[in-house]
């Protein structure tokens, strides 16, 4: 098993968390920054409404 090194951008790790948080907070250009853009063009679209809805409403981290 090859362990792999994480991610950052500016110095802060990426995590799912970190992006979650975003998305409560409407952060889209600080969402945009640790995704992809495939993934960000996906989250910004009608099809992600419920997602984005449910990400909102929980307070959860996970």
């Amino acid at each position: 098993m090859e362990e792999m090194p994480r991610v950052s951008v500016d110095d802060e790790y990426i995590s799912a968390s970190k992006a979650r948080e975003f998305i409560r907070q409407v952060n889209w250009e600080g969402l945009r920054s640790l995704v992809p853009d495939t993934t960000y063009q996906y989250l910004i679209s009608s099809e992600a409404v419920q997602i984005i809805a449910n990400i909102k409403k929980s307070q959860s981290r996970h």
